[in-house]
């Protein structure tokens, strides 16, 4: 109560007021979560968000704990701390927590909850008993079985658990039984203890023969290895196994490709060994073609038969055009194979193919294309010539990209050759510019226009060929090959000529 005085004409007067007091402040109610019980070394969230403040808000949570064996809350100062329980009982009383909240006017109120460890189950035995007349090794993930040695282990209630298993050399795994079946995984959950038969078998081998023709010399190696053919040409592998042979040629062969379970001319040849096989490999000697004159002149006449006795030892009584003049596989004594997109060797009457394999030099040739709309491999680009190899260029690289071409490459020589070798044309990647002495091989000196078996090597114009010759006498020329009479001269780097690649065969 209140009184105001007021003075008025001398006089004073007193009067009775009144003031009004705020309600007093409700204290906050503070809710620590419902009581838990809960396993060892498990992570447990305490969870005070439910608290409330009737006439106001809560700022602060503070926790802490009041009973049971010490732990590291996580966030106390938060309503939802953490910590894990314990790993073992050792009588562990029940773990208490209290929770302190404070409102916006500084008012707290607290709760509590008691947290109870429960034992955990005992753990439970997973066995492992192998079978067969086979040798292996079952392992677990996670560790534990190892058997080899170890072959049973107690794992925890609840623990899911692979097993893998893994023969030695000369057996194959089987399959499972047990808890497990099938020739795949085995993964199982440790709810009850558990049996499980791992079955290893001796593995059946096959023999791998690997024959070498031709006149040339060279080895084959594999991998793994056992094969070393040289002196070793016969070796027994486990079935299934992946057996990779590889041809190494001897100085001066050429190795010009597989027969039996290996077929093309790649360098390696990979087999899956699931019964006696067979490979042969060839390896030549390479030599120079012939011209494909076949016929003889006097001094007015060609085609005349051979010899004559006024012009004797002319070119057609000699090489392969007279030892070997047979069309069946190219004109007079070249001999040739179409290969196809793949790499491998098609035959003689194959309507479709991609390269050609010079069977008397080794040297494997691209064919030239002729779509619509042009390829890469088109017989109308033309490319400058061009090599930045110091080495190999006869002191002047050329021209880069002078010719006229698409298909993603550079219009020069070098750009042309990564083009290719980036396709993998034919299975290759080792695809180049031929010598002039390799482009001239080809030529067939008894037509003209082209002077080429086109039966082979279609799409040919009678143009300049590019070699990767330089000029000896002027870098700033290098040789090529006209293919409209056959024969070789050289031309400045940078005009546009035409190119055909070859690549080594071996």
């Amino acid at each position: 109560m209140a009184f105001v005085f007021t003075l008025c004409l001398g006089f004073v007067s007193v009067a009775e007021a009144t003031t009004s007091h705020p309600p007093a402040n409700i204290k906050p109610i503070a809710n620590a979560g419902p009581d838990q019980t809960v396993g060892l070394a498990t992570l447990v969230k305490l969870d005070g968000s439910q608290s409330s403040d009737p006439d106001g808000s809560i700022v602060k949570y503070a926790w802490s704990q009041t009973g049971g064996s010490h732990v590291t809350l996580a966030g106390a100062n938060t309503a939802t701390p953490s910590f894990t329980t314990p790993a073992t009982l050792q009588g562990q009383a029940p773990l208490v927590f209290k929770l302190t909240v404070t409102d916006n006017k500084n008012a707290t109120g607290t709760d509590t909850v008691k947290i109870t460890l429960k034992p955990l189950p005992p753990p439970v035995k997973l066995k492992v008993s192998k079978t067969g007349g086979g040798e292996g090794k079952v392992t677990s993930s996670p560790a534990g079985i190892n058997c080899g040695l170890t072959c049973s282990f107690n794992f925890a209630v609840g623990t899911p658990v692979t097993l893998t298993a893994t023969p030695d050399a000369n057996s194959i795994f089987t399959g499972w039984s047990g808890a497990c079946n099938g020739s795949g995984g085995c993964a199982l959950t440790m709810d009850a203890a558990k049996t499980v038969s791992a079955n290893f078998d001796v593995a059946p081998k096959y023999k791998v023969t690997v024959s070498k023709t031709g006149p040339g010399k060279g080895t084959v190696t594999s991998s793994p290895a056992g094969i070393n053919c040289g002196p070793i040409c016969v070796r027994q592998f486990k079935s299934g196994t992946a057996v990779t042979l590889t041809v190494t040629p001897g100085k001066g062969s050429v190795f010009i490709g597989w027969m039996g379970a290996c077929t093309g001319t790649a360098t390696t040849c990979t087999v899956s060994v699931t019964q006696n096989l067979q490979v042969g490999v060839t390896f030549i000697i390479p030599v120079l073609n012939d011209t494909g004159i076949t016929s003889c002149s006097d001094d007015t006449t060609n085609g005349l038969t051979c010899p004559q006795v006024t012009h004797p030892g002319q070119d057609a009584e000699y090489g392969r055009d007279k030892t070997n003049n047979d069309s069946t596989d190219g004109l007079a004594g070249f001999s040739f194979t179409k290969i196809s997109s793949a790499g491998a060797a098609l035959p003689a009457d194959a309507t479709s193919w991609d390269c050609v394999r010079d069977n008397v030099t080794g040297l494997v040739w691209e064919v030239k294309t002729d779509n619509t709309p042009a390829d890469l491999h088109d017989k109308d680009w033309t490319y400058t010539w061009f090599q930045t190899d110091p080495t190999n260029n006869g002191g002047d690289a050329g021209t880069q990209n002078g010719g006229t071409c698409s298909g993603s490459s550079s219009c020069d020589t070098s750009g042309y050759v990564q083009a290719v070798n980036a396709a993998g044309w034919c299975g290759f990647t080792d695809w180049r510019m031929p010598t002039v002495d390799e482009l001239s091989g080809i030529a067939a000196l008894d037509r003209i226009n082209p002077a080429i078996d086109t039966a082979y090597f279609p799409n040919t114009n009678s143009a300049v060929f590019w070699s990767s010759s330089p000029n000896a006498y002027s870098g700033d020329y290098a040789w090529y090959v006209y293919f409209g009479y056959g024969y070789g001269y050289v031309g400045y780097k940078s005009y546009d000529y035409q190119v055909r690649l070859v690549r080594s065969g071996q």
